[in-house]
């Protein structure tokens, strides 16, 4: 029950229930980024101890391009990508989702703004990303593992 809730508190953030965890526990980070060291209920506690597995097994399948790059797991490195942005350059700004490295009217990555803000690394990572063909939002799917764990039967958007 634990990990099918925390499920839906990812995928679906305007439920009344997804709402009223994140006012109580994460008014101002996401599942992915609270820190557990606010005062919590053996229910956050849990929550935040199945994070990590959540994590590992979801994937975002990019077709809009908006989910956002700083406070969820949409790539293998997204943790270490604030360490890694490079603040002295001033060619760019500060990417705020997943298109605005995307060439301009283009579903390509733009190496030349990935190599300039995050360095030659992190571009190695994005290029095996695919980008999905398409104007819907992004998906977030579940392995089949977390999926039959949660009892869930399809997957569904983030």
């Amino acid at each position: 029950m634990l990990i099918n809730t925390a499920w839906r508190l990812v995928h679906d953030s305007d439920s009344t229930v997804a709402k009223i965890i994140k006012t109580k526990y994460c008014p101002y980070a996401s599942l992915w980024t609270a820190t557990s060291y606010v005062p919590k209920s053996i229910f956050w506690s849990s929550m935040l101890n199945i994070r990590n597995h959540l994590e590992h097994n979801i994937t975002f399948q990019f077709v809009k391009g908006n989910t956002f790059i700083w406070n969820q797991p949409w790539c293998p490195i997204w943790r270490e990508m604030h360490d890694s942005l490079n603040l002295e350059q001033s060619e760019y700004q500060i990417p705020d989702k997943v298109s605005d490295l995307w060439l301009p009217n283009c579903k390509k990555w733009d190496e030349n703004k990935i190599i300039a803000l995050f360095g030659q690394q992190t571009l190695q990572v994005l290029l095996q990303i695919p980008l999905m063909v398409g104007d819907e939002p992004d998906i977030c799917v579940g392995s089949q593992p977390l999926m039959a764990y949660a009892r869930l039967k399809v997957p569904t958007r983030c």
